[in-house]
């Protein structure tokens, strides 16, 4: 029954103006007071007059057809939203109410009457249309003051007649004061509510955005919580389908969060409303017990608003408080562009922290990369030098030649100069000057390998500019890749010889018919291939050890 009434005398409809909320709260109060009054008046005062025969027709139009009638489409109007059609009604029936007194000459309460209709358009109406109200009070007044000058003068006021104007003047005065009650802190409240309008606009404005999704929540929680003074503030994240993924709170220290992925049916309801509507949804303590469970212990009510980001609902806010006031339009715009701001610096939090994994991921292949290469540089080097080692123990010295100028020729050399060691040991091109010439030594390098140094004389008078180092380095590097290059050449043409040479071999082999005939063969072609001077073979099984196994074969 008390939820029943509490919710019958509350305004439904949000009205944009705080003004007009104010308005609209105090006539669904005064008419929701004033019907019962009325109709109390009707069958105490005008039931036994009806009875009797003795009660004016206007009196009856008045309060039993016209000024009910009135109340109740203010009231409906004003749920409706329809304010300042409910406002000329509530005039309406006030007026209507004092009437029928304006056509009996007999009772003197007419001024008071109609100051209460005053009072009531003084405080709902704007200038203009209070004074339109105003003129037709005064023409009221006009017509009722000719009317009682028209009575004899000798007219007998009756005690009855004294008394009823007695009641009519107190009821009038009550009135004007129950209007000036509920109409006068308008401007209070109003002030009051758009104070603390412009607090959340402002402590919201000051949100900071940061990098880590972590900081971002914990930033809005403390706004909501330490800045704005509401009981609770909670971040709830969610998937695409609404369902609660995460949720968010301060940590008893108010310095860090705590999270968790369990929810009551009421936080599931509430939050799975706001994803799929992407509209804001209070909760109120006459709300069903299902959604009721959403608050807390000590909240009266809580507002929950969606967090936008590039379209898509990220999760919401949930921001419950134990005040009796409803959170007004500019506030719950004040959260909404909150919820807009923490998303669009959520995805930009998230973005940052996907590009720091890919980040992460490309340098640890990069790294990856850079072992394998260095492995592969490593074996190449290897390859290298054993290739080049072996090469130069085929040959059986070093190798170095010597261009000279005089004879024109390239002559041997077998040792490496004092000067050209100097080249080797730094790794780069050495200019020294010597008597009458200056001499260049380049290293040969290939691959990181030093595989020898070439050595220029230049006049001593000679200027050596850097783009001619240049090409020393470059003509070095040309002639360790073409070393390598004619190196390479040269074993392959070995081994094409060793293969075309077996191959001649295994087909003498195979032109024997007998096994005497057989060995005969290979005895002589193997002295000639190897330039042997004896060849023996043995063929006694059993006496030579056993052969090792196979590679990758069980010994």
């Amino acid at each position: 029954m008390i939820q029943a009434v509490r919710r019958s005398l509350t305004v439904q409809y949000e009205y944009g103006n705080q003004l007009d909320q104010q308005r609209a709260r105090g006539l669904v109060i005064v008419s929701a007071v004033l019907l019962p009054v009325l109709l109390i008046y009707v069958l105490f005062g005008l039931a036994p007059e009806l009875a009797a025969g003795t009660v004016p027709t206007s009196r009856i139009v008045a309060y039993i057809i016209v000024a009910p009638l009135l109340f109740i489409l203010t009231y409906f109007h004003v749920q409706g939203g329809r304010l300042q059609l409910a406002i000329w009604l509530f005039i309406g029936a006030l007026y209507a109410s004092s009437l029928p007194f304006t056509i009996s000459p007999v009772t003197r309460s007419m001024p008071a009457l109609l100051f209460a209709v005053g009072v009531a358009a003084g405080v709902l109406m704007n200038f203009r249309r209070s004074v339109v109200v105003l003129l037709v009070l005064l023409v009221t007044l006009l017509v009722h003051v000719l009317m009682q000058r028209q009575m004899p003068p000798d007219m007998f006021v009756s005690p009855d007649t004294a008394l009823l104007d007695f009641g009519l003047t107190v009821i009038t005065i009550l009135l004007s004061a129950g209007l000036l009650y509920v109409f006068s802190g308008s401007t209070h409240d109003l002030s009051e509510v758009s104070t603390a309008d412009i607090r959340h606009f402002k402590t919201i404005g000051s949100f900071s955005e940061v990098e880590t999704e972590d900081r971002l929540l914990t930033n809005a929680l403390r706004v909501i919580q330490n800045d704005l003074g509401y009981n609770l503030g909670q971040i709830f994240l969610v998937e695409h389908d609404g369902s609660v993924r995460r949720r968010v709170r301060l940590g008893i220290g108010q310095s860090d969060i705590t999270s968790s992925t369990v929810v009551n049916r009421g936080n599931a309801l509430i939050i799975s409303e706001v994803a799929h509507t992407r509209q804001p949804v209070t909760v109120m303590p006459q709300d069903e017990p299902s959604r009721r469970s959403h608050l807390i212990d000590s909240a009266l009510r809580a507002l929950v608003v969606p967090i936008m980001g590039s379209g898509q609902v990220l999760g919401a806010i949930d921001v419950q408080s134990s005040a009796g006031q409803t959170f007004t339009p500019n506030q719950i715009d004040a959260f909404q562009s909150l919820g807009q701001r923490l998303g669009e610096a959520l995805l930009q939090a998230r973005l940052i922290d996907s590009l720091h994994q890919s980040l992460r991921e490309r340098e640890e292949a990069a790294a990856s990369m850079r072992s394998q290469l260095a492995e592969m540089q490593g074996g190449s080097r290897r390859l290298l030098q054993s290739g080049w080692h072996n090469y130069l123990q085929a040959r059986g010295a070093m190798i170095g030649y010597d261009l000279q100028s005089s004879g024109g020729g390239i002559v041997p050399a077998s040792d490496i100069p004092t000067e050209i060691l100097s080249a080797l040991s730094r790794g780069d091109v050495v200019v020294e000057a010597g008597g009458d010439d200056q001499v260049i030594n380049a290293p040969i390098i290939l691959r990181g390998e030093m595989l020898g140094a070439m050595s220029f004389v230049v006049p001593a008078d000679r200027t050596i500019s850097d783009d001619e180092i240049e090409t020393v380095r470059t003509v070095a590097n040309r002639l360790g890749l073409a070393l390598e290059n004619n190196r390479l050449l040269e074993q392959t043409q070995a081994q094409a010889q060793r293969e075309r040479k077996a191959s001649e071999v295994a087909n003498i082999l195979l032109t024997a018919t007998s096994i005497e005939t057989l060995i005969e063969l290979a005895a002589e072609n193997f002295n000639e291939a190897l330039s042997a001077i004896n060849t023996r073979i043995y063929l006694e099984p059993g006496v030579i050890a056993e052969a090792p196994a196979a590679h990758g074969e069980p010994v």
